[in-house]
């Protein structure tokens, strides 16, 4: 689950500033099929709420330990990028195929 906090707080951070700012909030509300009807006005409620909920004032960025607080108390909230994710694993393993499977798979022995 870690690994998936890192590579959502990563796809959504588009600045690359290492923080989320409210507009990236809200792309990732957007994202999220459960908000795809809600107007610009209730997704910015909604990031308030959201922001509030890790003890943020509402116009703060997001570093990424607040992300992740956020992702757990609102785990519905990273729902499409958990989904990428998960997509993106199992076709990278498919093209892999079962013998560079096992191979990563393997652990590492160090050299004596």
């Amino acid at each position: 689950p870690e690994d998936k906090l890192a590579f959502a707080f990563d796809m959504f951070d588009d600045d690359g500033s290492g923080f989320l700012e409210r507009d990236e909030l809200i792309k990732i509300l957007k994202a999220n099929p459960k908000f795809a009807d809600v107007n610009e006005e209730d997704l910015d409620l909604r990031a308030s709420e959201l922001l509030v909920s890790v003890g943020l004032q509402q116009h703060q960025a997001v570093s990424r330990d607040d992300f992740d607080e956020m992702a757990k108390r609102n785990p519905d909230l990273l729902v499409p990028a958990f989904e990428i994710v998960s997509s993106m694993e199992t076709r990278m393993m498919k093209e892999l195929g079962p013998t560079r499977q096992r191979d990563m798979a393997a652990p590492k022995r160090g050299r004596g």
